[in-house]
């Protein structure tokens, strides 16, 4: 039997707060922007970040970027 711990209650919090009214489809909402943000201020001004659902996207997202 494998057990999984549920959700942190912080991101639990966080995902309330943001799911809420209209947002745009990703890359086009507000929090996508404010990630690409932080990631500029923290590495630099042409940083890119791609967030994605799971490992398998992951994957996908990091081939394309080196073909």
């Amino acid at each position: 039997m494998i057990i999984t711990p549920g959700i942190h209650p912080d991101v639990f919090v966080a995902i309330v707060r943001v799911n809420s009214g209209h947002q745009a489809t990703y890359s086009d909402d507000v929090c996508t922007e404010h990630l690409q943000q932080v990631f500029q201020s923290h590495f630099c001004p042409n940083a890119q970040t791609f967030p994605v659902f799971n490992g398998a996207e992951v994957n996908v997202v990091a081939l394309q970027a080196i073909t």
